[in-house]
């Protein structure tokens, strides 16, 4: 015989993350009992709990989705990726000329200083 909890535990246990729950109602002793008589309460005072559903979580009781705020930011993020590399890609002669320059200063002259202890203390790939 199917009772009330054991069937929305059951019905919930095609999810996996609610697995437990039906295995909780077959072996953990007392859950069964306690799980009969919460239903019950509920089930007798329907209007009650409605109303603390309502209370708590408005009128709309499912759980949000963030569909909407997830597109936007996604949208969003990629306008700021655009405006990055067109700024990075308008700029890239001037950047690349100072930087060429930095590096081919600044790491001989640390190696001069320091030795071959430079590439442990500055790890990068410009030393190639």
């Amino acid at each position: 015989m199917v009772f009330a909890a054991d069937a929305v535990y059951r019905s919930l246990a095609y999810r996996r993350s609610r697995e437990w729950l039906a295995w909780s109602y077959d072996h953990v002793p007392g859950f069964a009992a306690v799980s009969e008589t919460g239903y019950g309460l509920i089930a007798r005072h329907r209007k009650f709990a409605s109303a603390v559903t309502r209370l708590l979580w408005g009128k709309e009781a499912r759980r949000p989705t963030y569909v909407w705020a997830r597109s936007w930011f996604l949208r969003a993020l990629g306008v700021i990726y655009l405006i990055a590399f067109v700024s990075l890609w308008s700029s890239g002669r001037t950047c690349r000329q100072q930087w060429d320059l930095a590096v081919n200063q600044f790491l001989p002259a640390v190696r001069g200083q320091v030795g071959l202890d430079a590439y442990g203390l500055l790890p990068t790939l410009c030393w190639f």
